[in-house]
């Protein structure tokens, strides 16, 4: 089963502030995005990935393949205004596969604005590809969650045992993803430039218009945050520099 990874880099992010869009800012002196783009060239069940960004930060992106020696950069693709559309791009930016081919890939996106996504994370999405056609990584809520009504009052509050809270990666069956977003298409008669919004992530397309495809949660962790606010960089420092200390301590248990 190949697997093809598609990290997703387009978007202002204009809640983050700032002179540069957050998955390129810098954290810990690395762009946000090369986080994420040295785990897939890492991984050895990753075939290839792409990047999808706007096309001004194409140079600022193959600056930085050149800087940590990415491998499995397959290309770079024009992102969209929306989810939607960068990842509709995505998948038409694929060569095209026949049906047994498209039954044997999967296709895994992931957001560059979280950059703490590890091997774990992402071994444990490709693992549950096994066995269902859409995984996406998630956490179970540790809060309250209320429904707001209309008038902001509470209208409703599900049991939070059964809530989780999505993340990223999502993988799925490429001819599944395809066929989501194909049908997704066929709802509306506009192109894919004006394409409207579908939900915020993949999986919300597979559930909307693929209702019969189950959905699989993989491991998701606290610290696989995104980032949305300014001072979400410095929650990410604090997350990579505790990492970082655990690896040494499992290093140096390894060795002893």
């Amino acid at each position: 089963m190949k697997n093809i990874a598609i990290l997703l880099a387009a978007g202002r992010g204009t809640r983050f502030g700032g002179m540069m869009p957050k998955q390129f800012s810098s954290l810990l002196g690395k762009p946000v995005f090369i986080y994420s783009a040295l785990v897939f060239d890492n991984h050895p069940d990753v075939d290839r990935f792409y990047i999808v960004a706007d096309k001004d930060f194409f140079p600022f992106i193959r600056k930085a393949e050149k800087k940590y020696g990415l491998k499995k950069l397959a290309g770079l693709i024009q992102g969209g205004e929306t989810r939607t559309q960068s990842s509709l791009a995505a998948l038409s930016a694929l060569e095209p596969a026949e049906k047994e081919r498209a039954e044997a890939e999967n296709v895994i996106f992931h957001d560059a604005a979280r950059p703490l996504i590890n091997r774990e994370i992402l071994s444990d999405c490709i693992r549950k590809l096994d066995s269902f056609q859409a995984v996406s990584a998630a956490v179970p809520s540790t809060d309250t969650i209320f429904e707001a009504a209309a008038d902001g009052t509470v209208s409703g509050c599900p049991d939070r045992s059964s809530l989780m809270l999505i993340q990223t990666p999502q993988g799925f069956r490429r001819n599944i993803i395809e066929k989501a977003y194909a049908q997704a298409l066929a709802s509306t008669k506009e192109n894919i430039d004006s394409v409207p919004s579908y939900g915020t992530d993949d999986c919300s397309v597979v559930f909307k218009f693929l209702p019969n495809t189950k959905i699989a949660f993989s491991e998701g962790a606290n610290f696989n945050i995104k980032l949305t606010y300014r001072e979400d960089i410095f929650l990410a420092e604090k997350f990579l520099q505790i990492n970082k200390r655990k690896s040494k301590i499992q290093v140096k248990q390894e060795k002893e």
